[in-house]
């Protein structure tokens, strides 16, 4: 089945752009830690810096069972429309046939074959595959929604002690557009990836770095976090007025 096919069955236009006035969320050079599915380990973490998107692919097992792998698939891309085409084009790759859209979550939107065999599903500006590996197949629910909670809501402050140092949160205005300015740093020198979060807007990446629109004029609040590969996170308020 084309793509075009795929979306016409699926009423792609439905799904396709953000509803107005919900939660704006935003998620910038993401990447895995090994810290992420609680009840499993990470076997392998593997990223790849595509020319418009940036990807990684790891694999995960459950303790004592070896038989049992899951397979997490991450592709970030520069807005959450971008990331709706994304999953559109996923899914119309996806080797099982008998997809439908998943109610209830996880995700903005998600899919898959029944049984939660994998689920394909788009949170903010990412989407995420969650699919069995391994020659066990177990249900892929868990997983995709523990991993789609920290994305949603960022991970619990007390996760790690050892935590990053926002060095600056600022907000450049020009007419009704913000460009965000953040420098951050890990103490131990880790890879962080940043969560950017407002009452209603949209955020994208724009010449490597984050803009943001918002729905509505007057006072205006993003809070960033950043957050290092052991899930350790430092959180800032950047207020501004449109």
């Amino acid at each position: 089945m084309t793509v075009d096919a795929f979306a016409k069955r699926h009423g792609f236009d439905q799904w396709s752009e953000p509803k107005r006035g919900e939660p704006a969320l935003f998620i910038w050079r993401f990447a895995l830690g090994g810290q992420e599915l609680s009840a499993h380990y990470a076997v392998r973490i593997d990223s790849e810096l595509r020319p418009d998107a940036r990807a990684s692919a790891s694999l995960w097992s459950p303790e004592g069972k070896d038989d049992v792998v899951v397979r997490v698939d991450v592709i970030e891309t520069p807005s959450v429309p971008a990331a709706r085409v994304e999953l559109l084009r996923v899914l119309a790759d996806f080797q099982s046939p008998q997809i439908s859209r998943v109610d209830g979550g996880p995700g903005d939107v998600a899919f898959g074959p029944g049984g939660y065999r994998a689920v394909a599903f788009a949170r903010a500006n990412l989407v995420v595959v969650v699919r069995n590996a391994g020659a066990e197949v177990e249900p892929v629910e868990t997983p995709a929604r523990e991993l789609d909670q920290l994305l949603r809501e960022g991970p619990a402050a007390e996760r790690s002690s050892v935590r990053p140092t926002i060095r600056r949160a600022a907000a450049e205005v020009a007419d009704r557009e913000v460009r965000l300015h953040v420098d951050a740093e890990d103490p131990l020198g880790r890879h962080l990836w940043f969560r950017f979060s407002a009452m209603s807007g949209q955020f994208l990446e724009q010449d490597d770095s984050i803009v943001f629109r918002p729905d509505s004029d007057g006072k205006q609040a993003i809070e960033v976090a950043a957050i290092n590969e052991n899930l350790g996170v430092a959180r800032e308020q950047v207020e501004f007025t449109i």
